[in-house]
């Protein structure tokens, strides 16, 4: 966990002036609400269709961390997909596979995929 979000979190923490409180519990975590009103500032920002890409990664991995930095170009699809399943698949090596849980991922990782390659349309990549 530390290795794939430590550098997302200093990255948005430089970049969108944004410090999160993280815990190591499964407990959510009120954030503070200067992080909040950048968070607020940002998407505001962003043009619509940006932000509908911004809003697909999200609510597939429930990181908005994991959409700006897709979306800033600071981790690509791959990254995105590690960072934002990583707990889902560390389940799976503990408890093992599931059928409905595999699917799951495939379809967040679809989902990921299909942004990014949206964001690139935007940009003419």
């Amino acid at each position: 966990q530390t290795r794939l979000w430590q550098p997302l979190l200093a990255w948005v923490a430089l970049r969108h002036d944004v410090v999160l409180v993280v815990t190591t519990g499964l407990l959510h975590i009120e954030q503070p609400a200067p992080a909040m009103a950048s968070f607020a500032r940002v998407l505001a920002s962003l043009d619509p269709f940006v932000l509908t890409a911004v809003h697909v990664v999200t609510a597939a991995t429930g990181s908005l961390v994991l959409g700006l930095a897709l979306e800033d170009g600071e981790t690509g699809a791959a990254g995105a997909i590690a960072a934002g399943l990583l707990d889902e698949r560390y389940g799976l090596e503990v408890w093992g596979t599931d059928s409905d849980a595999v699917a799951r991922l495939g379809a967040v990782e679809a989902e990921i995929n299909e942004a990014t390659r949206f964001l690139g349309l935007l940009r003419g990549d």
